[in-house]
């Protein structure tokens, strides 16, 4: 799901781009240019979305339709394993879901390999930009008494303090032929030679306004800091154009900001002139990170343009501005919900531990009439045995099996306790009769008491039910915000090898509960005795509307020293219920030599 989040969040950059390439046509000069230029930096947040932490991403519900399809909320009259409405296949199929662990490897290493030389790339440019700016910087010189005067003097028309001048450097340099200003901590203002030995003083001073205006608005940072998201989206083909475009709006708004400081149209008809003078020379090439009083040739007319028809933010463009960019940046937060249906391969497929010694069974006879996997741990052999491997280690909802872990994270809360775990009936009368009466823990296990585990989780609280069932590691370890329905076609997901492996813990109580709640839950499941066989288990059936979809049964069973752990997972529309998840379990017991009849 990485890739598939990947992807979707590249899209949703690109759609964002356009709008906002939109959003400039249409307002033009109703939008100032400090405006035109801010809304760029929303890009950040936008691109960033995709490494934000699947934790944090959680906390933001996708809709149904976008994680799993619909699922209508509905009893139906048969099995005591009857749900709610619920979906197993997921709305939005990971792309990687058809290739082996093989395949997914090489792809991925194949995708990795790419996007690093790509950045390689990048990064080679703009390093060389950064070794030739560090030569011209070492070359250049100190200028006269009298121009260093003038810089002061402009440093305190832009509004830069005199504590902070030791940080900026006033060089003039013959390698340069057009002004420019570079750095992030220590900032350098160099100009070209020609600048201060031929033009007049005012022309100087115009330069040394639009460079310092740079300084002050740490446009070298920002600039840096979208050369390295290029770098690192190199990829994203309008990513680029955004960027160009950025930068065009970047220098008309430092032209907006010194035209704002000068005294007359005189003075700005003076200062378009001075753009002018440079708009014949070339551009500094690979040199990224620094900017620049000139731009190419299309910018330089948008800047003559824009420096012909000034105007002074008024009160009404300004909040039109900051309208924009809350509009804006709801939009850039309308994609975390969609994101979390992303949030992590972890949602999706279980990736388990390379100690984990995994070989493939074929138990392909018991699933004639129905698909579905199985898992199988041997613990004498110490060793999973898996039909179907794609199923086994894909996540679906647990559907009523998490009832095991509702009930001990009960009995771990004192909730209830191995002697008083009775819950009044609540009056609401439901399809099975067995329901409706007051329940204990083994009866409602027994009887898959729907009402009784949502009493539990409701007075336990989703807080505590995610720190539960992270501590025990079940599945993605999501509730939502739901305690009614995160277990059935909603929030919480886990695959086979993960329910057979975590019965395995909780059976030797490998998480250090009471040892008195371990053996109540254990009861409580037990399905059949016969002579020295035990079976210990819980069925869940999973539907959507009145379609079954999922069936599970997970347990394990003793027959004297031996013990096997299994879980049996169906998805089909005809034929998979917890019922027939438990027949095909005893049927793979027995071909274990565990003979049982429930």
């Amino acid at each position: 799901m990485l890739v598939m989040r990947l992807i979707v969040s590249n899209l949703f950059t690109a759609l964002f781009i356009c709008l906002i390439f939109l959003t400039k046509r249409l307002l033009g000069e109703r939008l100032s240019a400090k405006y035109h230029y801010y809304i760029w930096f929303l890009l950040l947040p936008s691109l960033g979305m995709v490494l934000v932490p699947s934790s944090v991403l959680r906390n933001f519900s996708a809709p149904a339709m976008l994680y799993e399809g619909i699922a209508a909320s509905s009893v139906r009259g048969g099995t005591d394993d009857t749900h709610l409405g619920f979906s197993a296949s997921m709305g939005a199929e990971d792309i990687t879901d058809t290739l082996t662990d093989a395949d997914r490897s090489a792809f991925c290493a194949f995708l990795l390999a790419v996007w690093l030389a790509g950045v390689l790339i990048a990064a080679g440019i703009y390093l060389h930009g950064f070794i030739r700016l560090r030569a011209i910087h070492r070359k250049g010189v100190f200028p006269p008494r009298h121009q260093k005067e003038l810089f002061q003097r402009c440093c305190l028309r832009v509004g830069i303090r005199e504590e902070k001048w030791e940080n900026i450097v006033f060089l003039q340099s013959d390698l340069l032929s057009v002004p420019c200003s570079f750095g992030v901590k220590k900032q350098y203002v160099i100009v070209p030679g020609f600048c201060l030995e031929s033009l007049r003083e005012r022309e100087v001073e115009h330069i040394l306004l639009h460079e310092l205006t740079h300084v002050r608005h740490r446009d070298n940072l920002v600039n840096s800091l979208f050369c390295a998201v290029q770098a690192i989206f190199w990829f994203h083909p309008f990513l680029w154009g955004a960027v160009a475009q950025m930068r065009q709006d970047r220098e008309i708004y430092c032209d907006w900001s010194v035209l704002g400081l000068l005294r007359d149209d005189e003075a700005r008809r003076d200062y378009g002139q001075t753009l002018l003078r440079f708009a014949a020379r070339d551009r500094m090439q690979n040199l990224y990170t620094v900017s620049g009083l000139c731009g190419n040739r299309e910018g330089l007319k948008r800047r003559i343009l824009c420096i012909t028809n000034f105007r002074r933010e008024s009160r009404r463009t300004s909040l039109r501005g900051v309208s924009v960019l809350c509009v804006a940046a709801c939009v850039i937060i309308f994609q975390l919900p969609v994101l979390s249906a992303f949030s992590s391969d972890r949602e999706d497929v279980y990736r388990p531990e390379d100690s984990m010694t995994v070989i493939d069974h074929d138990f392909s006879r018991y699933f004639s009439d129905v698909p579905g996997c199985a898992v199988v741990y041997d613990q004498e052999a110490d060793r999973y045995e898996v039909y179907d491997r794609r199923k086994a280690f894909q996540r679906v909802s647990p559907c009523s099996t998490y009832k095991i872990y509702s009930g001990l994270n009960a009995l771990e809360e004192g909730l209830i306790s191995p002697d008083h775990s009775v819950i009044p009936w609540n009056g609401t009368k439901y399809a099975f009769s067995s329901w409706n009466q007051e329940q204990n823990l083994s009866s409602a296990m027994q009887r898959s008491v729907n009402w009784y585990f949502s009493e539990l989780d409701r007075r336990s609280g989703i807080r505590k039910l995610e720190e539960f069932y992270r501590k025990i590691g079940y599945g993605n370890e999501y509730v939502g915000k739901d305690t009614e329905t995160y277990w059935n076609g909603s929030a919480l997901k886990i695959s086979a090898v993960e329910q057979t492996e975590l019965l395995k813990k909780f059976y030797h109580n490998e998480f250090g509960f009471k040892e008195e709640n371990v053996s109540a839950v254990k009861e409580a499941m037990l399905v059949a005795q016969s002579g020295d066989v035990r079976l210990y288990g819980k069925t869940g059936t999973g539907s959507r509307g009145t379609e079954v979809q999922n069936g599970w049964f997970v347990g394990f069973a003793e027959k004297g020293e031996k013990t096997l752990f299994f879980a049996v997972s169906l998805q089909s529309e005809d034929g998979a219920s917890g019922g027939r998840a438990m027949e095909i379990a005893c049927e793979i017991l027995r071909e274990k030599g565990i003979y049982v009849t429930v």
